[in-house]
């Protein structure tokens, strides 16, 4: 076997690997916002107590009853969990406005937290 087919061989490998690591990178990743979305309804924010708040209030719910850091799609799905319909976007942009008030802080890239 060549040197130039043993580097085709590996390089078809590593393609493979990169791609089975992508899949379970994503499944791991559904996992984790499904479980944000649970722990936001067992938590007590279930439909008919956060449909009834302000997206402000939602939100700031959301964070207060994880107790842990959440991400914008963490947040999207747990208030999707709990019967509202606000889009990704809008919580993006809401987290900014509590973010600048100062009733939420980011310690880390992407994550949040409520003061």
């Amino acid at each position: 076997m060549s040197f130039t087919d043993t580097i085709r061989r590996l390089e078809e490998a590593l393609d493979e690997r990169r791609l089975e690591l992508a899949e379970a990178a994503a499944a791991f990743r559904a996992a984790e916002l499904e479980l944000a979305s649970v722990r936001a309804v067992a938590a007590g924010a279930g439909p008919g107590t956060l449909t009834r708040m302000s997206r402000t209030d939602a939100i700031l719910a959301v964070l207060r009853r994880a107790g842990t850091t959440m991400s914008p799609s963490e947040i999207t799905s747990a208030l999707h969990a709990a019967g509202r319909s606000d889009g990704y976007p809008s919580v993006t942009a809401t987290l900014s406005y509590l973010l600048k008030a100062s009733v939420v802080q980011r310690p880390a890239r992407g994550r949040y937290l409520a003061v």
